[in-house]
């Protein structure tokens, strides 16, 4: 059985498990595609009977291809494809350098949409 097999099984499984009002909402911060862990965690978030996964921000990792956020936001919304679509949520890139310290905040980047 392949993984996007598998995730399909269980998100059939758990689909009726909870009601809408018993969810909590929560946004999830990733640099998925840099080690299996990450794929497999939000995998999991999504498909949690106790959780409404709002959105998807993906973060900078240094063993990412440049831009790094760009390229973590490829695999999560490879992942969300692979999802029933009840269980989808909107994956956005965030920024690709880590904080220059903890008191100052990135830029924020123009859109380019």
């Amino acid at each position: 059985m392949n993984a996007a097999m598998a995730v399909g099984l269980v998100a059939g499984m758990l689909g009726s498990m909870a009601s809408a009002a018993d969810r909590k909402p929560v946004v999830v911060t990733t640099d998925i595609g840099t080690e299996i862990d990450d794929l497999w965690a939000v995998a999991h978030l999504m498909l949690s009977p106790e959780l409404e996964v709002k959105g998807v921000v993906t973060t900078h990792a240094p063993n990412l291809a440049a831009p790094a956020a760009e390229s973590s936001s490829k695999y999560a919304q490879e992942l969300m494809k692979k999802l029933p679509a009840k269980f989808r949520a909107p994956v956005m890139a965030g920024s690709s350098k880590p904080l220059a310290n903890l008191t100052t905040p990135n830029p924020i980047r123009e859109s380019t949409s």
